[in-house]
């Protein structure tokens, strides 16, 4: 009797509810990088061209009859750019135009473009020559120079670039990417 006594002791007629919980507080995601910001990109070389021997000699860069038309009348080897081997041609007088592969770097075109994200050229002017991304620029510290470079990427971890005399408006670079072309035109007949 002991027994049913106290089980009536802890039994009610009372019916408890659980307490309510409510749904935790939601909070919406944050998004964070844990990277460095995206690096500048150079738009890709669509067909790839192999550039060779010139990207040792690149004096070879220019046949004769592109000498002739662009008014060189000396070439001359040049180690003097970090980035890889170089050619000067000798216009005459003062003018001249130097091709330099850029051999060393293993980025391609995006190397000129993540020097551009960092302010490095005073003038920028992307384009194309005959399919291929191309740049036209020139360094803050030689805006009072007559220099104009312009780069044109042959495969996305290889790049040329020519620095010739630049002229005033529009046709800055003019020079230089008449000598690109010519350069272009090189290499894609050796291809």
């Amino acid at each position: 009797m002991l027994l049913a006594l106290t089980l009536a002791a802890c039994t009610t007629d009372k019916q408890e509810t659980p307490p309510t919980t409510s749904a935790p507080e939601t909070v919406p995601p944050t998004t964070s990088s844990t990277g460095p910001p995206p690096r500048p990109s150079a738009p890709s070389v669509p067909r790839p061209l192999n550039a060779g021997g010139l990207v040792l000699d690149p004096c070879r860069s220019l046949t004769q009859e592109q000498r002739t038309a662009l008014g060189v009348i000396s070439a001359e080897f040049t180690d003097l750019a970090p980035e890889g081997a170089g050619c000067s041609f000798e216009r005459g007088g003062d003018s001249h135009a130097t091709v330099v592969f850029a051999a060393n770097v293993r980025i391609g075109l995006d190397y000129v473009y993540a020097q551009n994200s960092s302010s490095t050229w005073d003038y920028w002017a992307p384009t194309t020559v005959e399919g291929y991304p191309a740049v036209g620029y020139n360094a803050i510290v030689d805006s009072q120079s007559r220099l104009c470079n312009f780069a044109v990427g042959i495969s996305d971890r290889l790049y040329f670039w020519v620095t010739a005399d630049a002229q005033a408006g529009n046709s800055r670079c003019q020079l230089a990417q008449s000598v690109a072309s010519a350069v272009l035109a090189t290499i894609r007949a050796r291809s």
